[in-house]
């Protein structure tokens, strides 16, 4: 469903449930919060798989430039970093792309997969 109508059929809802509540129908209110509590994990969840495509895509780009330089297996070690040790990532990256020469970076990606 596109954003605006998702986010029109949330408020919607939201006001027809506050309205029935206000009427004294018992339970509408708590419609009315779990509606927007859904609501708001479905955001999350949609934002987390647009993140997860993203980066499935530059993992893919990644991979069939390296290939094309010659370097899968030490594109297959830098895809085995852990995703929080960004800092051993950027700078393995940056001493491959710095010299050209991919020794640097296998330094890098033994003693990062070392720790």
């Amino acid at each position: 469903m596109p954003e605006d109508a998702t986010s029109t059929l949330r408020q919607t809802l939201k006001f027809v449930l506050r309205a029935l509540g206000a009427a004294g129908v018992p339970g509408a209110s708590l419609a009315a919060d779990a509606v927007d509590a859904t609501a708001d994990w479905l955001d999350q969840r949609r934002a987390w798989d647009d993140l997860h495509a993203a980066l499935q895509r530059a993992e893919t780009q990644f991979r069939a430039l390296a290939r094309q330089q010659g370097w899968s297996d030490l594109a297959d070690a830098i895809l085995q970093l852990p995703v929080h040790n960004l800092p051993a990532f950027e700078a393995a990256v940056r001493a491959a792309l710095a010299g050209g020469d991919p020794a640097p970076l296998e330094k890098h990606l033994r003693a990062a997969l070392a720790d």
